[in-house]
């Protein structure tokens, strides 16, 4: 077998493999998760940090810098027409709708890992 993505959980939150409750508290519950610290330690820096180090490489521009950029501009042309600034949620949002769009198979062949689910991190979807 394969070696699961260590963002994997990540991605199933942005596919909907988690049910979605407060969007920066369920972040907060991923970064603890994926680095094995308690809720209560994580700050909106580091879920900015983890959340992007994870989708900006799955951004289709030549380089980081310009990666970033394109979702800054997608950021303020959404919250400028809501008449109000960009927040850490709203950057941690677009991120997510990233991760969602990520192929994780090609030709019917997994390329990407994930794994399952855990409801020990987040609440499972209800059927």
């Amino acid at each position: 077998m394969s070696e699961l993505h260590p963002g994997r959980h990540f991605f199933l939150y942005a596919k909907l493999h988690y049910q979605h409750t407060d969007l920066l508290e369920d972040a907060r519950k991923l970064v603890a998760a994926y680095s094995g610290s308690s809720v209560e330690f994580v700050s909106d820096s580091d879920v900015l940090d983890v959340v992007c180090m994870i989708a900006l490489p799955y951004l289709k521009s030549p380089t980081p810098q310009e990666a970033f950029q394109g979702v800054l501009r997608r950021l303020i042309s959404r919250t400028q027409s809501e008449s109000r600034p960009p927040t850490v949620a709203d950057v941690v949002w677009e991120m997510f709708a990233v991760l969602q769009n990520v192929r994780v198979y090609e030709g019917g062949k997994e390329v990407i890992f994930l794994g399952n689910s855990d409801p020990n991190i987040l609440p499972l979807p209800e059927d």
